[in-house]
């Protein structure tokens, strides 16, 4: 039921139109209060006489008379003692103050539920538990009604609200906030890589490559030929890497220099720094830090089709033998504590020596990144139904992003993989997806 973003909307980071200047506040008329639903009265009534409780405590009230609230195959976590402490009528006026009454018919549950969320211990485990892309699949606001039409969850927060949900960037983008920036490249957008410092893009359009950012930046890079199927930021600049029969070439795409040829190779993917690279082979896929020297070569997976690699090249999704597979060569993917719905063991038949294996489920069906919202890879990949969607391989979705009509050509993600670049026809739309802000934000232009 997400409806889709509006792309003529702007930046929430953009400077508004000047707006006539308001009444003094004692001259304006205060926002309208919606009735409240039975179940916020009885949930009032319960914890009348029970003084201060948590957050948590309320959301596992309203998940527990609710049931269905989420599908069935959502298991909410704890919240009981997370979050802020106060009495169920102030949390309920709290959240409250965070919807535009204005477009509600009634305060019910799910938006005392939705603003809850809005606190951060809170927040977190209900997006990661998938109770939030749960509740926004099977619910909107409003009724459907000419008087009261469907609206993303976004749409109608007041200003207050979403200062709040923007504390958590995939809350706010799970509510349908519009991205941090936006930019228009001269053609279709096929492939993108999203710089460091998630500032910029590289983007192919047509036969060329540009650099693209908010602001109306555009800068045209160099024209290449159809057999670039990768591109990555390196340190001079964007990389392409190129596929001709069987050989793979690294080149500086401003310069056309090759900067490295490996043979043997069919296909494969860069990180976001442009290395190392991840190659496919009729023996298997390697990852490569050094371009064309076969010693330094590591054993990643079986032959397969490389889906896509994070941004530093340490984790990647991997196509084997129709099983998408996710593995890790970092450390503190080794331990016990892998991604919900991850499967514990490697597919049967999985060589030694080759990366540890976090997660198999079903391909995605479109283009994917690879992002860390939390301390967890995630996998961001083109929805059936439009948008985006954050999740597990084979567990319930954190999160859908609604990206505005059209197929999604390209994903890609920066080195941190808390940032999320979307390329809809000539337009490429940048997200924050992370747990938290980052600690600072340089916007181009």
């Amino acid at each position: 039921m997400t409806t889709a973003f509006d792309p003529r909307e702007r930046s929430r980071h953009e400077a508004s139109p000047a707006a006539p200047v308001p009444p003094p506040t004692s001259e304006q008329a205060p926002p309208p209060v919606p009735p409240r639903s039975a179940s916020i009265e009885g949930l009032l009534r319960q914890y009348r006489d029970k003084g201060l409780v948590s957050s948590g405590v309320l959301v596992e009230a309203l998940l527990g008379a609710h049931e269905y609230y989420v599908a069935e195959e959502v298991t909410p976590e704890p919240t009981a003692a997370l979050g802020l402490h106060k009495t169920a009528a102030e949390h309920v006026a709290e959240a409250e103050r965070c919807w535009d009454g204005g477009k509600l018919a009634k305060f019910s549950g799910r938006h005392l539920l939705l603003a809850l969320a809005m606190d951060a211990e809170v927040g977190w485990p209900l997006l990661r538990s998938g109770v939030i892309a749960s509740v926004l699949t099977l619910w909107q606001p409003g009724s459907g009604t000419p008087q009261e039409p469907y609206r993303l969850v976004w749409d109608v927060l007041s200003q207050q609200g979403r200062e709040l949900a923007e504390a958590q960037p995939l809350l706010a983008a799970a509510f349908g906030a519009p991205p941090d920036w936006s930019c228009d490249l001269p053609e279709p957008v096929t492939l993108l890589a999203l710089s460091p410092g998630a500032d910029r893009v590289a983007a192919l359009a047509g036969r060329t490559v540009y650099e693209a950012g908010a602001g109306d930046f555009l800068r045209r890079v160099n024209d290449v030929d159809g057999q670039v199927v990768a591109l990555g930021w390196g340190k001079d600049g964007v990389v392409a890497l190129r596929i001709t029969g069987s050989a793979a070439e690294l080149t500086q795409v401003a310069t056309r220099l090759a900067l490295g040829t490996a043979t043997n190779v069919i296909g494969g993917r860069l990180g976001t720094d442009g290395l190392p690279a991840w190659l496919e082979s009729s023996s298997g896929v390697v990852r490569s830090w050094s371009f064309g020297n076969p010693k330094e070569y590591a054993p990643m997976t079986p032959p397969g089709a490389v889906l896509t690699v994070d941004g530093t090249g340490r984790r990647g999704l991997v196509n084997v033998g129709g099983q998408a597979v996710l593995v890790s060569t970092l450390s503190e993917d080794e331990g016990p504590d892998l991604p919900p719905g991850s499967s514990p063991a490697p597919p049967p038949d999985w060589p030694t020596g080759m990366a540890h294996v976090l997660g198999v489920g079903p391909p995605p069906g479109g283009p994917c990144a690879l992002l860390a919202p939390g301390d967890q890879p995630a996998i961001a990949s083109a929805a059936t139904a439009g948008g985006v969607v954050v999740g597990g391989l084979s567990s319930p979705p954190l999160a859908h992003v609604a990206t505005g009509p059209g197929s999604i050509a390209a994903l890609a993600a920066d080195s941190a993989c808390h940032t999320l670049a979307v390329a809809v026809g000539n337009r490429v739309r940048v997200w924050t997806l992370g747990r938290a802000p980052p600690a600072a934000r340089r916007l181009p232009g």
